[in-house]
């Protein structure tokens, strides 16, 4: 377990909780299914090993790595996942919520991954992942430039106990 320190208005002043941490690693290798034209990829779904949230949760991405070559954008959009609609945003006519922003293929990337989801109590056992290479277009899906097209993406969810 994890502490977690927050001011809390009280007379102590400071009240301690603890977070427990889950991480799933998804491989698009693994995918139970994707839709994809060509080399443009629009959704993954991974069916996962089934697990429950008892409590409230916090998810983000805490490492993403594809074998895509040129400098472009990446949206990952989720879905699968009980959430509380105040604690994500979206400025777009799709309903899922943004997880994850990024440049691919620059050296020097400067990563928008503070996404933080709040998930609510629920059991888990399927994910899907939205993939966007365009800011405006809709379903604009990611075009892997090179290579087989995969990507390997690490998910953080901090249950609080």
């Amino acid at each position: 377990m994890i502490p977690d320190t927050y001011l809390q208005p009280n007379p102590k002043g400071v009240m301690i909780t603890y977070k427990q941490p889950k991480v799933i690693w998804l491989n698009s290798a693994f995918a139970t299914s994707s839709v994809s034209s060509g080399n443009t990829y629009y959704s993954f779904t991974f069916d996962l090993n089934p697990f429950q949230l008892t409590n409230i949760a916090n998810l983000k991405v805490i490492s993403y790595i594809s074998d895509e070559s040129s400098a472009k954008p990446i949206i990952i959009k989720v879905d699968g996942f009980l959430y509380d609609a105040n604690s994500t945003w979206n400025s777009d006519k799709e309903a899922y919520p943004t997880l994850y922003v990024n440049h691919t293929g620059v050296a020097s990337q400067m990563p928008n991954n503070q996404f933080v989801m709040t998930l609510s109590p629920q059991q888990v056992t399927r994910l899907t992942l939205y993939l966007s290479s365009s800011f405006s277009a809709r379903n604009a899906g990611f075009t892997i430039s090179g290579g087989k097209g995969n990507f390997i993406i690490g998910l953080l969810i901090e249950e609080y106990l």
